[in-house]
């Protein structure tokens, strides 16, 4: 269960590009063979929260997609 979670949680991580001083977090809630992730990005402008929802297999992008969504929201504000 926690090596699902960490692969979701770490491609959220690697994807924000953020850094280990980057006001960011993620959560892997695990649910037998579904799961749901979220993650945050606050700027100086705005806090971003997206979530996704899948199943077994899927952590890893289900972390990048959530990842490039806040990423995209953070471009359209400059």
């Amino acid at each position: 269960k926690s090596h699902r979670q960490a692969q979701g949680e770490r491609a959220f991580l690697r994807y924000t590009e953020g850094g280990c001083h980057a006001p960011m977090g993620v959560y892997c809630d695990i649910q037998g063979d579904t799961f749901t992730i979220t993650g945050f990005f606050h700027t100086e402008k705005a806090m971003y929260r997206e979530t996704a929802q899948g199943v077994k297999g899927q952590e890893t992008e289900k972390g990048k997609e959530i990842a490039l969504k806040i990423k995209e929201k953070i471009k359209n504000e400059r």
